[in-house]
């Protein structure tokens, strides 16, 4: 092959994977197989299926034909890859986007009462993929991962209920959703504590081991490969159509398909509030990430992401002004390091000239369990207007489980280009505290 073709051939295709502990691989090396079970770096990412997939396509179709880059972060949910997306907290914009927040979108705790929880944070990545819209190019195609069999304490009826909507959802906002409990589901009714297609069924741990991974590569890679046969068979189709109907009257045209996202969907939406609400939607001439600062303590992602240690540390440092207490930390092989606070009433503040308009602030806490997160609360003030502007943000939770939460708090006015932000983060309740990322942004 000659160099003038190699620099014909077109780019990769770019696989960006969203995910929580699941695709970061916590547990990933254990298997039944008598394989050494190392958990070091190196062979996390080596075993999780990200790195899998990634390999397995490149087998089949050539060298470097795909690329799959993972930001999977310890304890999120749909919410948190909905920010991801909107903020375009990555390297490269991605052909194709795989998200893998089964596990904790189908926590409990979002269906005790209903299942609003799990709906919105769904229906927010969704929108925000089809948000990435422009006037010229295509949208990023969203494919859900459903891994997850369930947790214990889900009756069986919840769960199946969860799962029904969860297809409901993908074909109203036109994303694709691939189900692996559905494959593997008569194994593990068969026997719930055998661990080669999901983690620990009692005491509930929700980390498949290699086997799992395993499995769920050869799926995702089975239906991506399908799915692009198809469409191949279908446009050969629509091009032999047209040959043959060259005849027919051409002045008839389809209605025009908007170019924006649906509205979410809700039990009170009627089709008339559904298309009118989709009319108004529109593409842009461009897409903005639209935020001044951010950053995600994340091992593998993006351009604005903490990976190793000492990276969150050098982040901040350039706006830092104030530190009592809050050091760099966590664990960096399951994608759970961050910001702590290491001990009661710790405090710092950020300062910068801000390049761009602000006036919306979302933080991650890492919202945990145990004596030493009991209470725990941080309040950030923000000294730019009077009166002054705070909020609280909890980072402990009556449940067994470590995740990852967003809250956004908008001010009452916007930071106008070039003005001085002020913000200041203090411990008022607790002894502990994790910070897995910031966004200051316009909106």
């Amino acid at each position: 092959m000659t160099n003038s073709s190699l620099s014909s051939l077109p780019p990769p295709l770019r696989v960006l994977v969203l995910g929580g502990t699941v695709p970061a691989g916590t547990r990933c090396s254990l298997n039944m197989f008598g394989l050494p079970n190392h958990d070091g770096p190196k062979l996390r990412y080596a075993c999780i299926w990200p790195a899998r997939l990634g390999k397995l396509l490149n087998a089949i179709l050539g060298d470097n034909v795909v690329q799959v880059k993972s930001m999977a972060l310890g304890g999120a949910s749909s919410d948190m890859g909905a920010l991801a997306v909107k903020y375009q907290l990555w390297a490269d914009k991605p052909d194709i986007i795989l998200v893998d927040f089964a596990a904790n979108d189908y926590h409990p705790e979002k269906i005790e009462d209903d299942t609003t929880s799990f709906v919105d944070g769904i229906q927010q990545l969704a929108q925000a993929v089809s948000g990435q819209r422009n006037c010229t190019t295509r949208l990023p195609m969203l494919m859900y991962i459903d891994e997850f069999f369930s947790w214990p304490k889900n009756t069986l009826v919840q769960h199946l209920n969860m799962q029904s909507g969860l297809l409901q959802l993908a074909g109203y906002h036109d994303f694709t959703a691939i189900n692996y409990a559905h494959v593997f589901r008569d194994y593990v009714y068969a026997d719930l504590h055998d661990t080669t297609f999901k983690g620990v069924w009692s005491p509930p741990d929700l980390h498949g081991g290699r086997s799992f991974h395993i499995t769920v590569t050869w799926m995702i890679a089975y239906s991506l490969l399908q799915m692009a046969f198809d469409h191949c068979v279908v446009m050969r189709d629509v091009i032999s159509s047209q040959k043959s109907d060259r005849g027919a009257n051409s002045s008839y045209r389809l209605p025009s398909i908007p170019q924006g996202p649906r509205p979410a969907l809700h039990k009170e939406l009627t089709f008339d509030q559904m298309s009118d609400g989709w009319r108004r939607s529109s593409c842009t001439d461009s897409i903005n990430s639209d935020c001044d600062f951010a950053w995600v303590a994340n091992r593998v992602g993006g351009a604005r992401a903490a990976r190793m240690p000492g990276e969150t540390t050098k982040i901040l440092k350039p706006k830092l002004v104030n530190n009592q207490g809050w050091q760099e930390g966590g664990d960096y092989v399951k994608n759970k390091h961050g910001w702590i606070a290491k001990k009661a009433r710790a405090t710092f503040s950020l300062e910068w000239t801000v390049s761009s308009p602000v006036q919306s602030i979302t933080i991650l806490s890492m919202q945990s369990y145990g004596d030493s997160w009991i209470n725990s609360t941080v309040c950030m003030t923000v000294i730019q207007h009077s009166p002054v502007e705070w909020a609280g943000i909890p980072g402990y939770h009556d449940s067994k489980t470590s995740v990852t939460v967003p809250f956004t708090f908008r001010l009452s006015e916007a930071i106008p280009k070039n003005d001085k932000l002020f913000v200041n983060f203090a411990l008022v309740d607790g002894s502990n505290f994790k910070i897995s990322g910031m966004m200051f942004c316009a909106s």
